[in-house]
């Protein structure tokens, strides 16, 4: 297991907080345009249930 300092740490937690929101806004745009068709799933976290969730997973490390 790789020894990361607090600072790195907190870099690496900035960092994939900022890609989650880069995902998240392409996977919007692919869905508006209708490439990608929203599942059940997706529908039930459609209100941000599904990123607070990652989010708050995120969070607890």
């Amino acid at each position: 297991m790789a020894t990361l300092t607090n600072e790195q740490i907190e870099q690496k937690k900035q960092l994939l907080a900022e890609k989650m929101k880069e995902a998240k806004a392409i996977y919007d745009e692919l869905v508006e345009a209708g490439a990608i068709e929203l599942s059940d799933e997706d529908l039930d976290g459609a209100s941000g249930g599904a990123m607070s969730f990652i989010h708050e997973q995120f969070h607890m490390l």
